[in-house]
């Protein structure tokens, strides 16, 4: 069987779906079956993993904006 493709999402909307995701689990008004439950926290781990990148490749492109502009400063004296 062929593997469903990745959802990407952008930081805000992983982040909006993990607190749905949270809220479904926690709800006590609709009981989530266990096969439901389960699939929901593959996602949330998937999407958890997703926002660590995401803020990896931010921490990255902040670095070197900094770099860049120390190298900037150098040159201007």
């Amino acid at each position: 069987m062929a593997k469903a493709k990745k959802e990407e999402f952008s930081y805000d909307e992983a982040q909006a779906e993990i607190e749905a995701i949270v809220s479904r689990l926690e709800s006590r008004d609709k009981p989530t079956g266990f096969d439901t439950m389960i699939s929901d926290v593959e996602k949330a781990l998937a999407l958890i993993k997703q926002c660590k990148k995401c803020i990896a490749d931010a921490e990255s492109r902040l670095a070197k904006v900094k770099s860049d502009d120390e190298a900037d400063n150098e040159a201007e004296k």
